[in-house]
């Protein structure tokens, strides 16, 4: 019991240490936008929106983005009391999907209509959720690994890799649909549910 008990305590330091990297990471974005009061000057506030709009709405993409992503994580790993076996290298991938993000995040402004923009920063997205769905195999595998708590439904992440895998391919095939195509995202609930009725039907 004893032994459980330190396990659990080193795992939850692992996870506040994935969250404090995370709350880094979001707070980088911000960064280049409080540069920009630097330069202000004699312009109104409302030129100076009007002139770095495409910093905003980098800055706004990506602070929903990484927030969704951090969620998704934070429960799956909600229950898991005892990390099985190669959990914390899934989680540093994980967290190092989380700490580039800011790069292609950069590149929005200036460059986002070029094709590698597009594969560094959706593809970045699509590695995030496709790890998350490795770590729920990977949990389920071990069911000890929640203490008979539920133990997490990889299909909602490998449902949102999907997604993004077709959000990347729309986004450099129809270079109308930019990054909009990210919002297929907001259906993975309702391709969820179909999903499980297929399966269903199967059984």
């Amino acid at each position: 019991m004893a032994q459980m008990g330190e396990r659990r305590r080193d795992f939850e330091r692992v996870v506040t240490f994935v969250d404090a990297i995370v709350a880094i990471a979001i707070t980088l974005l911000v960064l280049p936008l409080a540069e920009l009061t630097t330069s202000v000057g004699d312009r109104s506030v409302a030129d100076l929106l009007r002139e770095h709009a495409g910093e905003i709405g980098a800055f706004a993409l990506s602070f929903i983005v990484i927030a969704r992503l951090w969620l998704v994580q934070h429960h799956l790993l909600r229950d898991v009391v005892t990390p099985p076996r190669g959990l914390y290298a899934l989680l540093m991938l994980w967290t190092a999907t989380i700490v580039f993000l800011p790069f292609p995040t950069g590149l929005l402004p200036e460059a986002g209509s070029q094709a590698l923009t597009k594969l560094l920063y959706i593809g970045t997205v699509g590695v995030n959720t496709a790890v998350v769905t490795v770590m729920a195999l990977v949990v389920r595998r071990e069911p000890s690994a929640t203490g008979g708590r539920p133990l997490p439904d990889p299909a909602g992440a490998a449902i949102n890799t999907a997604l993004l895998v077709i959000s990347l391919l729309l986004a450099l095939v129809l270079p109308g649909a930019s990054y909009y195509s990210l919002l297929l995202l907001t259906l993975d609930e309702q391709v969820r549910r179909l999903w499980q009725r297929f399966m269903r039907q199967v059984a």
